[in-house]
């Protein structure tokens, strides 16, 4: 048979406690409170420094506390090795951040800090005019992509398009330098010092080309450079 705790006067708090000192309260409008008297929401736990609530099932330890020593924030994550898992709709997981402190969104198992996977869409990053809406930086050196006016992609030194290189987690690998634009304006094909405005260099292929034509012509100019 059920068994059932009541206060039966209207208006008033049941309370429970332990050696002489309030723990927790049920308010006459149905509010827990665990540690305040007044509790703001269906369910309020509130302690004098760092504390909060705790989910285990045996093997997973989860955790949500307002914590002091973290500039107090409100912490949420695990206390065992497991990761922490974000869905909607009964779908999980939508994201995830591991373990290793990296974050995936639509992968269960990211290899970057962000490892972003959408099958048959688009990431995308945005802002309001006029703001960066992409950046990536090492100290000092870094790139950006701003929107603004116009699209303008930038970096605080040279900049260098690169072919064929192999993704990985780090510095990629195996790639060819095809274009680079140094800080002070010169462009470089096959070179990544240009000593001019524009600067060509291929160690068997020296020739500019300049093509036009309809369909089926093809009409242009190839200038060669050689020694002299």
């Amino acid at each position: 048979a059920d068994a059932y705790v009541f206060n039966r006067q209207a208006s008033s708090n049941l309370i429970l406690g332990t050696s002489n000192a309030e723990a927790m309260r049920i308010t006459s409008s149905g509010s827990v409170g665990i540690g305040t008297a007044a509790p703001a929401t269906k369910l309020h736990v509130q302690t004098a420094t760092n504390g909060g609530i705790v989910v285990n099932d045996g093997t997973v330890n989860g955790l949500i506390y307002g914590s002091t020593t973290l500039t107090n924030s409100l912490a949420i994550g695990t206390t065992t090795n497991h990761p922490l898992v974000f869905g909607t709709n009964n779908t999980f997981p939508q994201m995830m951040l591991a373990t290793s402190g990296n974050v995936g969104i639509g992968t269960s198992s990211p290899a970057a800090k962000l490892d972003v996977s959408v099958a048959g869409g688009m990431a995308r990053v945005g802002g309001g005019s006029g703001n960066n809406v992409f950046q990536t930086y090492s100290g000092s050196v870094g790139a950006g992509i701003w929107a603004g006016g116009q699209t303008r992609l930038y970096s605080t030194g040279d900049m260098t398009l690169s072919v064929g290189a192999t993704l990985t987690t780090s510095a990629p690998t195996g790639y060819t330098d095809a274009l680079t634009i140094t800080s002070s304006g010169n462009v470089g094909i096959g070179t990544s010092s240009p000593d001019a405005v524009l600067n060509l260099d291929h160690p068997t292929d020296t020739r500019l080309r300049f093509n036009g034509g309809s369909t089926g012509a093809s009409y242009g100019i190839d200038w060669a450079f050689t020694s002299s």
